[in-house]
């Protein structure tokens, strides 16, 4: 498992990223584009090449996660307990698009949001710092809220459920928001100058964006992640800005585990709020998986100790562990 993950989840990253560019970028912008006849066949190309890559990122997530499920097989309870919920939970996603989805949709909902509590409880530990560990669990809260209109069902039959109309899907939003303003709080001295400046970059010209056209960026939202826009535009901002810097800190750190990380919190982001599909919540489980860390790692996530600190308690491969290192590059 420990040679073949890797490999994986680059397909996974890679394959996700040209879906996005492809499918939600490029197709999605059609009306803006020349309606000519001669160039017809480009676009159907590009259809092409953007669903072959979707498939592609289902099959190496859906990979991804039976290999993680099956090293947490044989472990400790609590990990075979993790490793049950994420092969429900792979089943379950199949429930989200099968035939019968009417049926199947609401409890294969409660595995996926029951997979990432289980995520949350059993994956974060010691090993990972505070502030890292409640941008995380806000990120796994707006997953959960997101499928709100999936759970609902199930929930009402025993009673459970939450107020009705867009107040879960409101919430999942703000959730998302928080999450990604969290995430630069957990890494000290592992953010440069260049990666703040890049961010706060795109987060400018979101802003600028937001400001001048505000209803087509909120439909290229809602197009691409399924964000509303209903927050402040500057909230937005902030939080492109946060994220974008946290996501270029990880990726730039020597330490494979910091990579890996990067590597999670861009297929959460790719995965947005339209949990409903299998598609996207696929990329949302596998990102928050490993964006937590919750499968076993050789060694913790180093990044604070940029600026000196005294390491930080975590698990090492002597110590039953399964060694998983990433490189993305």
């Amino acid at each position: 498992m420990s040679a073949l993950a890797p490999t994986l989840l680059q397909v996974v990253v890679w394959a996700a990223v040209a879906e996005f560019l492809l499918l939600r970028v490029f197709l999605r912008v059609g009306p803006f584009l020349p309606a000519e006849e001669a160039l017809l066949p480009l676009y159907r190309t590009v259809e092409t090449l953007g669903l072959a890559a979707m498939n592609l990122a289902m099959l190496a997530g859906a990979g991804l996660i039976a290999a993680y499920a099956s090293a947490l097989a044989w472990r400790r309870p609590p990990d075979t307990l993790l490793g049950a919920l994420l092969l429900a939970a792979l089943l379950g996603n199949l429930g989200l698009s099968a035939p019968l989805g009417m049926a199947a949709a609401p409890a294969a909902a409660a595995v996926q949001a029951a997979t990432m509590l289980a995520v949350l409880a059993l994956g974060l530990g010691s090993s990972v710092w505070a502030p890292w560990r409640a941008a995380l669990a806000l990120a796994a809260l707006a997953q959960a809220a997101a499928l709100y209109h999936v759970l609902a069902p199930a929930l009402g039959a025993l009673g459970l459920a939450l107020p009705a109309g867009e107040t879960p899907a409101f919430a999942a939003e703000a959730l998302a928001v928080a999450a990604a303003l969290a995430l630069p709080w957990g890494l000290g001295g592992a953010l440069r100058r260049r990666h703040v400046a890049l961010g706060l970059g795109l987060g400018l010209l979101l802003l600028v964006a937001h400001m001048a056209r505000p209803w087509t960026l909120a439909t290229i939202a809602m197009w691409t992640v399924a964000f509303t826009l209903f927050l402040p535009g500057a909230l937005y901002a902030a939080a492109l800005a946060a994220a974008t810097s946290a996501a270029l800190a990880l990726r730039g750190s020597p330490s494979a585990s910091a990579r890996q990380a990067a590597a999670g919190v861009l297929l959460i982001a790719l995965g947005g709020l339209r949990l409903d599909f299998s598609y996207f919540a696929l990329l949302g489980l596998v990102g928050l998986l490993v964006a937590t860390r919750a499968l076993p790692l050789s060694h913790p996530l180093p990044l604070p100790m940029a600026q000196g600190a005294p390491p930080h308690p975590g698990k090492n491969s002597q110590g039953g562990e399964v060694p998983l290192h990433i490189s993305l590059v």
